[in-house]
């Protein structure tokens, strides 16, 4: 992984920081974490032929964050579709009635099938939360900072002549991925 500060323009890049909030926080739908990403995953065992069935729900949400390492500060404006994130909460209900009131409201709205069964279902979330080291692979762009009094005290001239700081932002556009991961295997 790079140093957020020698993230070359243009580039793409593999940071290592630790996850700084922004504006907005999510609440993990499960275990009402509060987290700046999250992905659930419900499934039912394979049927009785051994075939695998489709997810019920494979859900992924996620809020601009930055993260922060020895060198610097990067801002990551959300992340691709496509998050490793350790599923680390695990519930199991036969129906969705046996979870809370807001659990159920959540599983009504995403799930393909929410009709009484036998089958136990498994329900997975995992996050990513303030202060947990992830990693981070996008595209590098440098622009102005907009915080005020972000200019770059080493140059000359006036307070409206002088440079304008620099932040590092990752963000996702239709060919550009940004994808985080809290993933141990990752980091390395």
């Amino acid at each position: 992984a790079l140093p957020i500060s020698d993230a070359p323009e243009g580039q793409w890049v593999r940071l290592v920081g630790r996850v700084q909030t922004g504006d907005r926080v999510l609440r993990a739908p499960l275990s009402q974490r509060p987290c700046v990403a999250f992905r659930v995953l419900a499934e039912e065992p394979p049927n009785r032929d051994g075939k695998p069935v489709p997810p019920l729900i494979d859900h992924h949400e996620s809020v601009a964050f930055a993260i922060e390492d020895a060198s610097g500060i990067a801002r990551i404006e959300g992340t691709s579709e496509q998050v490793l994130i350790d599923l680390d909460h695990r519930e199991r209900w036969r129906t969705i009635e046996d979870a809370t009131p807001e659990v159920e409201a959540y599983l009504s709205r995403h799930s393909r099938s929410t009709s009484r069964t036998n089958r136990s279902r498994v329900y997975r979330e995992g996050v990513i939360t303030p202060d947990e080291v992830v990693t981070v692979v996008g595209l590098a762009r440098w622009e102005d900072d907009p915080a005020s009094g972000a200019v770059d005290p080493d140059q000359q001239g006036g307070f409206r002549d002088a440079p304008r700081k620099k932040r590092l932002v990752l963000r996702p556009g239709p060919d550009t991925p940004v994808y985080a991961s809290d993933l141990p295997s990752v980091q390395r």
